[in-house]
């Protein structure tokens, strides 16, 4: 097996899609079922059925290279950054960032760009006593990510705004930075 039928194409493995199901009391999903969507028209995020009773995840995700099948979550469409006309996943710069020694808490953003759409950001919360500058976290990244993965921008902070269940509110971080660029 070397391909998985996702969001109505054939995506070779290691590529990340977004993942629709025909939902279960409308009987199984069929290669037929899946030809008939259209996910390409689909825009409201908040919206997660369509008129034809798809469910939408709303994540990326990737299907691993063995034969067992798994999906694995790669980051919320929301959250995927475009800049220079690629994608890059939040997460994957989160995970990388939670490896520095110094670093409590941190959230990666996309910042709006005249030349590259947007930017890459940091917005860190760092451990009592650390100091770092904005150069090392941005080394500490180029020996770890990609060029066009690695941040341009990083924000030192005391905390980091989250809803009353804990989960850190990306959309108010990027509101107040780019209004303040």
């Amino acid at each position: 097996m070397n391909r998985h039928i996702l969001r109505s194409h054939i995506v070779p493995l290691g590529a990340a899609c977004i993942m629709c199901a025909l939902l279960p009391q409308c009987g199984g999903l069929t290669q037929e079922d899946f030809e008939q969507v259209n996910v390409d028209g689909f825009e409201a995020e908040d919206q997660l059925i369509d008129h034809n009773d798809y469910a939408y995840s709303m994540e990326y995700f990737k299907a691993d290279g063995a034969d067992d099948g798994y999906l694995y979550v790669v980051d919320r469409k929301k959250d995927m950054i475009k800049t220079g006309g690629e994608n890059v996943a939040s997460r994957e710069v989160e995970e990388v960032l939670y490896q520095y020694p110094g670093i409590e808490e941190v959230a990666v953003i996309g910042l709006p760009d005249p030349k590259w759409i947007e930017v890459v950001a940091v917005v860190a919360v760092l451990k009592k006593g650390v100091s770092i500058q904005e150069k090392d976290i941005i080394s500490f990244c180029k020996d770890r990510l990609a060029g066009f993965k690695c941040p341009k921008k990083v924000f030192i902070t005391d905390r980091l705004p989250k809803n009353p269940s804990g989960k850190i509110l990306k959309r108010e971080l990027k509101e107040q930075l780019s209004s303040s660029i």
